[in-house]
């Protein structure tokens, strides 16, 4: 049996736990009523795609530079909820699909993660599935600019992180909250891709 997926799958909640779950404030600013939380055209879910080889990898994405949100950054594959959709299950593994050319049959989904609030508003449900090396991805030209891989040991590890906090200013009040980065040769990665992958790493609320 794979540690790394056994030690991944103890830091996962059940999907059935996560449909309705709501988090606010894990890192990033949203202004609407808390109480009501995004509406469903601002729901969305990513999936963190675990390649099983001689070193278990992890699937980023680098958005299209012509993209309406997040333009040639680091992503996971993922997006918005459409209606009818079991989420965040079924629209994590459609848009995963659409993006990369990974059929849902391919996949062992192992559990998910609490959302997280984006800048933008949305809030963003993380679903981790797994599969094996030999899997041939097929990027979508109009979304996907590439494809890249890191190993999940080097993101399991607490020691390929680092943040700042960031201090401003809503309506006089004065807020604070914390950007992430991964460390990487490769592409930056930071923000909501980069705190997703922290929490995955085992950073509890009170080290975020």
């Amino acid at each position: 049996m794979n540690e790394l997926k056994e030690t991944v799958k103890t830091r996962l909640k059940p999907l059935s736990t996560l449909a309705s779950e709501f988090s606010l404030g894990e890192g990033f600013l949203y202004e609407e009523d808390a109480h009501a939380g995004p509406s469903d055209n601002k729901r969305a879910a990513v999936l963190i795609v675990c390649i099983e080889g001689a070193e278990t990898e992890v699937l980023f994405t680098v958005r299209a530079h012509d993209m309406r949100h997040h333009a040639g950054q680091v992503s996971l594959p993922g997006g918005r909820y459409a209606p009818g959709e079991h989420f965040p299950l079924e629209t994590a593994l459609r848009e995963a699909e659409e993006e990369v050319g990974i059929s849902p049959n391919k996949l062992e989904v192992l559990g998910g993660i609490s959302p997280i609030e984006t800048s933008t508003g949305f809030r963003v449900t993380p679903v981790v599935a797994w599969t094996e090396a030999t899997y041939s991805f097929k990027p979508c030209d109009r979304e996907v600019a590439g494809l890249f891989t890191l190993p999940l040991s080097h993101l399991l590890s607490q020691d390929s992180y680092s943040s700042h906090r960031l201090t401003y200013r809503v309506r006089g009040e004065r807020r604070m909250h914390r950007i992430w980065r991964v460390r990487s040769h490769q592409w930056p990665i930071w923000g909501a891709t980069a705190l997703i992958l922290a929490k995955l790493a085992g950073f509890t609320e009170s080290e975020r």
